[in-house]
């Protein structure tokens, strides 16, 4: 009976692979995906060097200070991604 039960599940684990090589050969070929350019280093703008102020005078921790110098730096980041990229921020 456990040789039975063995090979049954190799068939079943068989039966799966080739499902699952199947299954993806049939998916159509997709565009490849773009490279994002990498962001800017914090100290690269004004505002990342306000974050790592603010971020040291709070000896580390996260603060309401350090939250809003984290969301003018992460605006900024922005602003220059959309600048690159030939949009605009309202």
């Amino acid at each position: 009976m456990p040789r039975l039960k063995d090979a049954l599940s190799r068939i079943t684990l068989t039966l799966i692979a080739a499902l699952a090589l199947s299954a993806s050969a049939a998916q159509p070929v997709t565009k490849p995906i773009e490279a994002k350019p990498a962001p800017l280093p914090i100290d690269d703008l004004a505002e990342g060097k306000a974050l790592r102020s603010a971020w040291a005078g709070a000896q580390y921790k996260f603060t309401p200070d350090v939250r809003a110098a984290y969301l003018a730096f992460a605006k900024a980041q922005t602003r220059h991604a959309l600048a690159a990229a030939g949009k605009r921020f309202r």
